[in-house]
């Protein structure tokens, strides 16, 4: 703690990381408790592991378990090989129009997982475009694992690609340099200079695509068909056949990788970043021309992909009945099924609420550990939601918020906690590094000046971390508006939202009213964005003219 500080401002600090912790104890360890005790409740009201032991024996849930782990790792093989190729392609050769390549991959960030899955319905499926337009086929074979698989590594493939982008990006370009003085081939140089420095990097990417992949209910639930995985037979558990405890039970099962894989992905992610040299510079080199144009086409082919899973969705939406009459109609953005265009506003009033609420709180989470009160209490707090599964998270506050004294169920109170909760690390580590590159003196600069703890915050350290801000509510905004997994549970008949309402349509078998809602919904996000641009550009003018004015000026 700074000196300087009056008795007030300390007992605000103090009291304010207090209330947070006793917050995050409540929203984020309590539900997971009450998954625990209900999974131990036995037939007959007393506690048992009787639903572990029928969990295990029993070959339809045991066989939603290999399933779970058979399609991570195959999603994980070929998302991250597929994501590393296009990372270095963008980061270590000359393709041309770098910015565009970039902007592309990270398309699938904007929308619900399993729009993916939609898309390759449309294109593979039973009246799909290629399937059965182009080659005549009458083909189911994409519903099932081949189908999950698909859809989880164009879903999965923007969290990968932004981390090794990150890692190839950092490392140190010297040590390829010398290797290719020495005589070495540029193949020779990448399998045992490049991979071997990148290898941290590819680690994380690996444990974080597969953390994301075993916890998605979306894909599988649109294409997965009769192919159970463990996230569709908790939904089966819970609403199909109401057993809760087994329910719980099946929930507990699915946090064990879940928790693994995060505790593995942060750990290599210290262990990528932490390596990288003070004197690191990117590389710079030149490929020969035949292997520029082997990397410049497969970065135009993934990009095309991504490009024609959104393009097979907007067309879809705009024809009469897919597979069989293709002229123009806009009777599929009518959705009286749902509610009509509701689920829309309603997640968008949600998700603006989440993303304003959020990113205000864990700017105050992240001041709060810049400053050390209680530092390593929140430092620790801050990572437990990134490594609870979405489901897992609603199903715990149905347990947890049903009855008084906080009885949230039904209503769009909960839909908001579950956002803040569910996003709140990414969102707390944006601040904190932008806060920990503020000079110390600012704020002690402000205090010698007599401002108490909160004009300053308001005054000189927000106004800073403007940006970082702005950034937390972009993010927050975008997975309040796509979640699917922590929500599924938590929606009511009064509060619908776009992303379940979609799922919904598709169960329905209105595929085509379901790519007309995603497409909407990424509209609406595009939109939110484009104006979050603009209130960042107009930020940075604001603050170029006051610190360019005569009083900023005056020695």
């Amino acid at each position: 703690m700074s000196h300087g500080e009056s008795r007030f401002d300390r007992l605000l600090l103090y009291g304010t990381g207090a209330f947070c912790l006793a917050a995050m104890c409540i929203f984020i360890l309590w539900p997971v408790v009450e998954i625990f005790w209900r999974s131990l409740q036995g037939s007959q009201g007393s506690l048992s592991f009787e639903h572990y032991r029928s969990f295990f024996q029993e070959p339809r849930t045991l066989r939603a378990l290999w399933r779970s782990l058979y399609v991570s790792v195959m999603s994980t093989l070929i998302a991250v090989t597929l994501a590393f190729l296009y990372a270095y392609a963008l980061s270590r050769t000359r393709v041309p129009l770098r910015p565009l390549w970039f902007t592309i991959a990270l398309l699938p960030l904007i929308a619900p997982s399993f729009v993916q899955a939609l898309a390759f319905i449309f294109l593979f499926g039973r009246n799909g475009f290629i399937t059965r337009e182009l080659l005549g086929l009458r083909w189911d074979g994409i519903f099932g694992a081949t189908g999950i698989i698909c859809s989880e590594v164009f879903y999965v493939f923007p969290q990968a690609f932004l981390l090794l982008y990150a890692t190839l990006r950092a490392g140190d370009a010297s040590l390829e340099e010398a290797a290719q003085s020495l005589g070495h081939s540029p193949w020779t140089t990448f399998w045992h200079v490049t991979l071997p420095g990148a290898r941290y990097g590819i680690a994380a990417a690996a444990f974080l695509v597969f953390s994301l992949v075993i916890t998605d209910f979306g894909n599988p639930a649109a294409i997965g068909g009769d192919y159970q995985v463990l996230a569709t037979e908790i939904y089966r558990q819970f609403i199909g056949l109401s057993d809760f405890p087994m329910a719980s039970a099946v929930s507990m099962v699915l946090l064990i990788p879940a928790l693994l894989a995060f505790v593995m992905d942060r750990y290599f992610s210290r262990q990528t970043f932490g390596s990288i040299s003070g004197r690191a510079r990117p590389y710079s080199g030149r490929l020969r021309w035949s292997s520029q144009a082997l990397f410049t086409s497969f970065v135009i082919a993934i990009s095309a992909a991504i490009v024609l899973i959104y393009g097979t969705l907007v067309a879809a939406s705009l024809v009469h009945a897919w597979g069989y009459e293709y002229r123009f109609s806009l009777q599929h953005y009518q959705f009286p099924t749902v509610g009509g265009l509701s689920p829309i506003w309603t997640s968008l009033k949600v998700a603006v609420i989440s993303a304003l609420t959020g990113a205000t709180i864990t700017f105050l989470v992240a001041f709060l550990i810049v400053r050390g009160i209680f530092a390593r209490l929140l430092s620790f707090a801050i990572f437990l939601p990134a490594a609870i599964p979405g489901l897992v998270l609603g199903i715990g506050y149905i347990f947890a918020f049903n009855t008084a004294p906080l009885q949230l169920t039904g209503t769009a109170s909960i839909l908001v906690v579950a956002n803040m909760v569910h996003f709140l690390t990414f969102a707390v580590l944006v601040h904190l590094a932008n806060l920990r590159q503020l000079d110390a003196s600012v704020s002690e600069a402000a205090r010698s000046l007599g401002a108490g703890v909160t004009r300053t915050i308001a005054w000189v350290i927000f106004p800073l971390n403007w940006q970082s801000f702005l950034a937390a509510i972009s993010y927050l905004f975008i997975q309040s508006m796509v979640t699917i997994s922590a929500v599924i549970f938590l929606v009511s008949p009064h509060v619908r939202l776009a992303s379940v309402s979609i799922l919904q349509l598709l169960n329905e078998g209105r595929t085509q009213s379901a790519a007309a809602m995603s497409v909407l919904l990424v509209v609406v996000i595009l939109a939110v964005l484009g104006m979050l641009q603009v209130l960042n550009w107009l930020g940075r003018r604001m603050m170029r003219q006051k610190t360019s004015s005569p009083k900023y000026c005056v020695a």
